[in-house]
C-alpha cells in the first residue's frame, strides 16, 4: 500500500486521501490505545498478605540463583535450594497469618 504524499499550499504533506501525517498518526495512536484497552485482562487483585517481608525473601532468592548460575559449584547450589526453601517457607507463614510475621 503506498501513499503518496503532496505538498499543500502552506507545506504541510498531505496524502492522497487528504489527510496530514500528523492527522493519521493521532488516529493511530488512538485505534492503538482503544486496541490496548480491549485486549488486556485486568490484573489479578493484590495479594493482601503479600508484603515487602516477601519482596525482601524473594530478593534473597534470587541473588543465591544468580550466584549459583554464575558459578555452579556444588555449595552455590547448596545454599540456593536453601535460601529457596527457606523464601517458600517464611512467604507461606506470612500468607498463613494474613500478617507479617514477628
Amino acid at each position: 500500500m503506498g501513499i503518496e504524499l503532496e505538498i499543500g499550499k502552506k507545506g504541510i504533506e498531505k496524502n492522497s486521501d487528504g489527510n496530514t501525517v500528523e492527522e493519521k498518526w493521532q488516529n493511530c495512536k488512538e485505534i492503538i490505545k482503544s486496541a490496548d484497552k480491549i485486549l488486556t485482562c485486568d490484573m489479578k487483585p493484590k495479594k493482601d498478605w503479600f508484603d515487602e517481608d516477601c519482596k525482601r525473601f524473594i530478593e534473597v532468592r534470587n541473588k543465591a540463583q544468580l550466584k549459583f548460575l554464575q558459578r555452579p559449584t556444588r555449595e552455590s547450589q547448596r545454599k540456593y535450594q536453601e535460601k529457596r526453601r527457606m523464601a517458600r517457607k517464611d512467604a507461606e507463614e506470612v500468607k498463613g497469618n494474613g500478617n507479617k510475621k514477628n
